[in-house]
């Protein structure tokens, strides 16, 4: 009797933990199968960019950024972002182009664009 009673706790704890994995493989799968928010802005010329997978920004937000940006973006950043759009990167130099992501990313910080 106490054999019987281990192996219907050892089959049930196993069917519990697989089960747990199960969801949890589930999960795992749903968030990787989630893309990054893809922005383009509408009233101001700036490359399409993404923000987190988890940001969900309204229309109004996404406006605002798009203005923040364009208002922080000066000089050389200006001029890229301008080539960039027009599809003239091969105009750019090699060191805005390689400078130009990190300056972008640092102009999204300051405009709250990780908090949406």
């Amino acid at each position: 009797m106490t054999k019987n009673i281990l192996t219907i706790i050892s089959a049930s704890s196993l069917f519990l933990f697989s089960g747990c994995g199960e969801k949890e493989n589930d999960k795992n799968e749903l968030s990787q199968n989630i893309q990054p928010k893809v922005i383009q802005c509408k009233t101001v010329k700036l490359p399409e960019f993404t923000l987190s997978k988890n940001s969900n920004p309204t229309e109004a937000q996404i406006e605002n950024l798009c203005q923040c940006l364009s208002n922080k973006l000066v000089g050389w950043e200006q001029d890229t972002v301008i080539k960039i759009v027009e599809k003239r990167e091969n105009e750019i130099s090699e060191l805005h182009m390689r400078a130009f992501p990190a300056r972008f990313g640092q102009r999204m910080k300051e405009c709250g664009a990780f908090e949406l």
